[in-house]
């Protein structure tokens, strides 16, 4: 069955950006696609050229954008009964499929800390178990993705009504993650992002 029509989808006009200080950052346009149950984004910016994965999160799109699509991802943690952290993730390379996992161990309502998480691939067979390592820096979180000693993935997230939203790529400092909303009026469609 394919998904319900998004909003999201089509070509946006970018007037105005600005960097977390208040500076401009930058103007041009964004084209979104769906791709199966997740969505690739292009930016052509006056900062640039850039790619992006992203995934529904409480009627927002968080993505994470990078200069290559090779090692983005995107993952939402859902707080739930049995599961206490249910989690849907997914990567340019799954073309469009989701991931699933879980927290293994207990979770104590604070994502911030040590959790243990198993994954699997879109089609159940397993991806790996991770120590993840967050940390809370200010109205983000930093996580990393363990396994022994070795650290495989950073990332950022932001925390939704029912969990966090996450992504991550190779160079965390090349990372832009972030989420958008859109607006149906009389006008057109509109958007913003926080």
């Amino acid at each position: 069955m394919p998904p319900p029509p998004s909003p999201f989808v089509g070509s946006w006009e970018v007037r105005e950006a600005t960097l977390p200080n208040g500076d401009p950052a930058y103007t041009g346009s964004i084209e979104i696609r769906r791709k199966g149950q997740v969505f690739e984004l292009d930016w052509d910016i006056s900062a640039g050229r850039y790619v992006g994965i992203g995934l529904l999160v409480d009627a927002h799109l968080f993505v994470s954008c990078g200069e290559q699509r090779a090692g983005l991802g995107i993952a939402r943690f859902q707080v739930q009964g049995a599961n206490p952290v249910s989690v849907e993730w997914s990567a340019p390379e799954l073309q469009g499929a989701i991931g699933r996992g879980h927290f293994s161990g207990p979770f104590n309502g604070s994502f911030a800390g040590e959790h243990r998480l198993e994954q699997s691939l879109p089609d159940g067979s397993p991806h790996g178990e991770w120590l993840l390592q967050i940390e809370r820096v200010g109205s983000v979180l930093e996580i990393a993705w363990k396994r022994g000693e070795a650290v495989h993935f950073r990332g950022l997230g932001l925390e939704t009504p029912s969990g966090i939203a996450v992504g991550w790529y190779p160079d965390l400092r090349q990372l832009a993650f972030m989420g958008y909303r859109a607006h149906l009026g009389q006008s057109g469609k509109t958007g913003d992002i926080m």
